[in-house]
């Protein structure tokens, strides 16, 4: 690649990284996300009513989680007026086993426990669909990005000590690759994605929404 090439991408990326976020999420993994990625995001929680899609239907799960996105993203958009941000982030993630069962946050300790024994030794796919909105002309883009991940299989015991260091209550499939490297066997895809936002995809079409701009 040409040396002029390569600048260009390197202050593209710092000019992203210098916008002005509001994530549509009280999700501490997907603020941590966009400051792993050099944002500085503004929460306003969203709790727009959201679509349960079939269980274990991976075409629905894709459909809902764009749906949800787009539901989150538009109640914060009607509640902000004046503001100097750029861009409006909303994300919604399901965890699915496909054919057998789509799994959310669970409820409790003892869900986290069925989940995982379900999960273990299968091929699962992580599901987050995002809804980006230009702040700056109002125009929107809705996608959703797959990773898959094959999970150990771990006893009831090393399973209790795991939610015992970290809470399964707050994720999507009560899971955390970054917290709980002792779960994953392999991963196929996005690892942000995983964890709640595929940021890859989100810094790629933040580009192109900029670029398009008149």
């Amino acid at each position: 690649m040409p040396l002029s090439s390569v600048q260009n991408a390197e202050d593209s990326a710092r000019s992203i990284e210098k916008m002005k976020i509001i994530l549509a999420s009280q999700s501490p993994q997907r603020k941590a996300l966009l400051e792993e990625a050099g944002f500085h995001p503004t929460i306003i929680i969203s709790n727009a009513d959201e679509v349960e899609p079939k269980d274990g239907d991976v075409s629905d799960v894709e459909s809902a989680c764009c749906i949800n996105a787009e539901k989150k993203a538009k109640k914060i958009l009607s509640q902000i007026s004046n503001n100097d941000a750029d861009f409006l982030i909303a994300a919604d993630s399901l965890v699915v086993v496909p054919g057998v069962m789509t799994a959310g946050k669970p409820k409790t300790i003892a869900q986290a426990h069925e989940m995982f024994q379900i999960f273990a030794e299968k091929e699962i796919l992580a599901i987050s669909g995002v809804h980006l909105i230009d702040l700056k002309t109002g125009k929107g883009k809705t996608f959703f990005e797959t990773s898959k991940i094959v999970m150990n299989s771990l006893s009831f015991d090393e399973r209790d000590a795991l939610f015992e260091r970290v809470t399964p209550l707050n994720k999507a499939g009560g899971f955390s690759i970054a917290l709980m490297p002792e779960l994953i066997k392999s991963i196929e895809g996005s690892r942000s994605n995983i964890e709640g936002l595929p940021m890859e995809r989100i810094k790629l079409e933040m580009q192109k929404i900029i670029e398009a701009r008149p």
